[in-house]
């Protein structure tokens, strides 16, 4: 006996098929909207980066008897895991001290760190004072054989604090554009640097609740039986 699983399959119930595929469609915008809108956000925002290392989104895919729409779960990391079970506290000193990017001084290990943001604000020439202007010079090769990034001095602003301005070279005016970067440095002796608890935000089972109830309802079952009533017209004598 023919199954509507097997008559969709085969193209025989196109309102259905039609319904289903849109469903999906406005599934997947909310489920991305949803992630969008998790705190903190970057979480969301690398759940769904197509960049490297991002987790590439939300994607839907035909499966027998319909549409899946689910998360893509690229890269080595599963932002949206996080998401959506939450996570407790942990040393963000503890992580950066296991890089194999640490260097060594009298006092153990310790890592430069640079952030494009500081305290929510953009790091910059209008936020904060710049030290210095630096230029990239290339790269060299530390004791430990490890490649690093060499700059020479261009410009003396302040002359104290850790903001940088980076030159990126000429626009089209002429004029010299920049990048600024705050370095902070991280070593066994400091405090703090602990990456707060993530609360659950589960979405997954509050969209599947809601798909749920858009399949039950008398809207899409008069669709089925729309389809079934006219397959059995032009197939069935």
């Amino acid at each position: 006996m023919t199954t509507l699983e097997q008559l969709f399959n085969k193209g025989y119930l196109p309102r259905t098929k039609q319904f289903l595929q849109q469903l999906a469609i406005l599934t997947k915008k909310e489920y991305e909207s949803r992630i969008l809108e998790t705190k903190p956000e970057w979480w969301g925002r690398m759940a769904l980066s197509n960049s490297a290392g991002g987790g590439g989104g939300i994607g839907i895919k035909q499966i027998p008897g319909g549409y899946i729409v689910y998360y893509l779960n690229q890269g080595k990391y599963n932002y949206l895991s996080v998401i959506e079970k939450g996570r407790a506290p942990y040393s963000i000193k503890n992580a950066l001290l296991r890089s194999p990017r640490v260097r060594y001084g009298e006092k153990g290990k310790y890592i430069i760190v640079p952030f494009l943001k500081s305290y929510g604000r953009k790091v910059n020439a209008q936020n904060f004072d710049i030290n210095s202007i630096l230029r990239f010079a290339g790269n060299l090769k530390d004791q430990r054989n490890i490649t690093r990034k060499k700059y020479t001095l261009i410009e003396i602003k302040t002359g104290s604090g850790n903001v940088f301005g980076i030159e990126q070279g000429p626009i089209k005016t002429g004029r010299m554009q920049y990048s600024y970067v705050k370095y902070m440095t991280v070593s066994e002796e400091s405090n703090g640097w602990i990456y707060p608890k993530i609360k659950s935000q589960p979405i997954g089972p509050i969209l599947q609740k809601k798909v749920n109830n858009i399949l039950n309802s008398n809207q899409f079952q008069d669709l089925i039986k729309k389809d079934v009533t006219e397959f059995l017209e032009k197939f069935v004598r």
